[in-house]
């Protein structure tokens, strides 16, 4: 879909007012003549070839960096590609050291060193690879941007060089063109590429075209955000450079929207990350994590375990689960009950993370191979004498400790003295 006939925020190119969006420059890049691409399925490199003529004598460059900035890998290769085909590359050879989360830098040169196409991707390890959250780690990248004026024919032609001196990625850097004194948009405007991500030391030039007109002799302001993203303000006769403080999180509205967490309890049963089990309910009270299931056989000899199936599913990632309890009776207090199999991992050390009830840590690097004994071996960790909060909740956080992602089967909570 080329723009929505009212306001949206999702597949268009452009947004109703003109204002080009995220999907226009991807879309541009994807088709364009002679494309390189990490085919994400297979995990190989392709070039795609749409002209009439072979490509011969090009050079495809592949780098790969870790979340840390550091350079993991990379590799050259030769490329011959005939007309009208994909030609494949061959995989990529995952190193053994990348972080959880990493990216992927793609180059195309012809012959002569021109580069022809360039591709860049983030990416997560196979085991969890859906969880990008660890991108939250990134540090603020202050990036820094020069621009050139060079108004001609009517129009206002601004040459942004933009550079990473910084030791980590700086993603998907956004540029917009304002007018200064108003701060207001200047619409329509044609970038040469926007979104851009920089990796350690890299330096891209991007070219603003809009209207004279249109800037109703205001100065040209380039305002810029994105993921990690910051800038040092300048300012000319002829232009200014600045952040864009209302895309910063910190500048976000309170929205102030009510959440329900239904009636008051005074016991909870939940199943983590799956459906109905006996008596113990469906995931809820939770925000953050993903879900997954297996179907191996877990081992439930241990003390207090739940039916097998609970442990089949679970919730993984940063996760909080909130709970409203009904106030107990005087020197009444719950109990806490955290269900947990390791089903994916088969060696101590390869995931340990931390949870916290109520702000208080009460598991620290918590390895659940080496505490069951194995690999899909249940176990249960007991909570006594929990008090619920000012506001009568019980909250519950699972988070990253040394090694990989929190993981969770089934929450019990029940009045240690009816119980």
């Amino acid at each position: 879909m080329s723009n929505p006939a009212q306001p949206s925020f999702v597949w268009q190119l452009y947004h109703h007012d003109l204002e080009p969006n995220s999907a226009l420059f991807a879309v541009r890049s994807a088709c364009e003549p002679v494309h390189i691409q990490l085919n994400e399925k297979e995990g190989n490199l392709q070039v795609i070839n749409n002209l009439p003529t072979t490509l011969t004598g090009a050079k495809a460059h592949i780098s790969i960096y870790n979340l840390d900035g550091s350079m993991a890998y990379q590799n050259d290769l030769d490329v011959t590609a005939p007309p009208s085909l994909a030609t494949d590359l061959g995989a990529v050879a995952w190193p053994a050291t990348l972080s959880s989360v990493h990216f992927i830098k793609l180059e195309l040169r012809d012959a002569d060193g021109k580069l022809l196409s360039q591709n860049f991707y983030w990416r997560a390890l196979p085991e969890h690879q859906d969880d990008l959250t660890d991108l939250d780690k990134l540090q603020t990248v202050t990036l820094d941007a020069k621009v050139a004026r060079h108004d001609a024919d009517g129009k206002c032609l601004l040459d942004v060089t933009l550079h990473n001196p910084g030791p980590q990625v700086a993603l998907m850097t956004h540029l917009q063109l304002r007018r200064q004194k108003s701060g207001e948009r200047v619409l329509p405007v044609y970038y040469t590429d926007n979104y851009v991500s920089l990796v350690p030391n890299e330096t891209r030039t991007v070219t603003v075209e809009a209207a004279q007109s249109d800037l109703d002799g205001d100065v040209p302001l380039v305002v810029l955000d994105g993921w990690n993203i910051g800038v040092t303000p300048s300012s000319t006769a002829d232009v200014a450079v600045a952040l864009n403080e209302e895309a910063q999180v910190s500048n976000w509205p309170v929205m102030g929207i009510p959440v329900y967490y239904g009636p008051p309890s005074d016991h909870v049963k939940i199943n983590c990350g799956g459906p109905s089990i006996g008596d113990f309910q469906a995931d809820t009270g939770t925000t953050g994590g993903k879900t997954h299931a297996v179907t191996a056989s877990i081992d439930t000899s241990a003390p207090m375990t739940g039916p097998e199936a609970i442990y089949q599913t679970e919730r993984w990632g940063g996760n909080t689960y909130k709970f409203l309890m009904k106030p107990l009776p005087a020197g009444h207090a719950y109990t806490i009950r955290l269900h947990f199999a390791e089903t994916t991992f088969d060696a101590t050390g390869r995931r340990r993370f931390n949870v916290d009830i109520n702000g208080k840590k009460v598991l620290s690097d918590f390895d659940i191979f080496q505490e069951a004994g194995g690999k899909n071996k249940a176990i249960v960790k007991e909570f006594p004498n929990i008090i619920p909060d000012n506001e009568g909740f019980i909250v519950i956080r699972l988070y990253s400790g040394a090694a990989d992602k929190a993981t969770i089967n089934a929450i019990e909570i029940v009045d240690s003295d009816a119980h």
